[in-house]
């Protein structure tokens, strides 16, 4: 449980890491613990990473080493209102039908996303390009976009980072085919000074305590 509160830590963490060079891996413990707004690990109620990425304006999060993941909600720890190892300024969010503005998005770093991933064959998924079934106008479950490509049949696709596992999908991640399950619907990201240049096309790789930096050519 808690796949909003690993979004939002892997969103702003990821971020940073392109801004620093220097990767450090937040707590999603304290956005479980201390975000009132969502539900915990409790992913049937409120789970809106938008809400997390807020909370990390407002108050800052520390890391995962100060801050460990239980699985469980608990009281909010009084340390980290003395402690902001990492903030930010700015929440972005993309027109919920533009392709074309979330590709922009994703080639500066990586965004989170609401899909539907209700269907049994997602939570199957073993590999290749996921076409459905999902629904069109449902989205509840968090995921963090990492990039994006083509197939050499030309399906394009974008590459998800779920918290389900490295034993689920591919590594822990998935290519979604463009256009399905509801990806445009509710989309968020950390923003800060410095901007980034709309040329430069990253691909981040996130797993939990690596990031893999290469350029990727959609």
């Amino acid at each position: 449980g808690g796949s909003w509160a690993f979004a939002a830590a892997g969103a702003v963490e990821s971020f940073k890491a392109i801004q620093t060079g220097r990767m450090v891996v937040l707590s999603p413990q304290q956005l479980i613990d201390c975000n009132t707004y969502n539900s915990g690990c409790n992913e049937k109620g409120t789970a809106d990473p938008y809400h997390a990425l807020n909370y990390i304006r407002l108050h800052g999060i520390t890391t995962d080493s100060k801050y460990p993941y239980t699985g469980v909600k608990s009281s909010c720890k009084p340390f980290v209102c003395h402690t902001n190892d990492v903030s930010m300024s700015q929440i972005g969010t993309v027109p919920g039908t533009s392709d074309s503005f979330l590709v922009e998005a994703v080639s500066k770093q990586p965004v989170i996303a609401r899909i539907d991933g209700s269907a049994s064959e997602f939570d199957s998924y073993a590999g290749g390009i996921y076409s459905g079934p999902c629904s069109d106008s449902k989205a509840s479950l968090p995921v963090l976009i990492v990039g994006y490509g083509r197939t050499q049949h030309g399906v394009e696709y974008w590459i998800l980072k779920n918290w389900w596992g490295r034993s689920w999908g591919e590594g822990g991640y998935m290519r979604l085919e463009r256009g399905k399950c509801n990806i445009l619907s509710d989309i968020s990201f950390p923003r800060d000074p410095p901007k980034f240049s709309s040329k430069s096309v990253i691909y981040v790789t996130f797993l939990r305590n690596i990031a893999l930096f290469q350029p990727i050519f959609p």
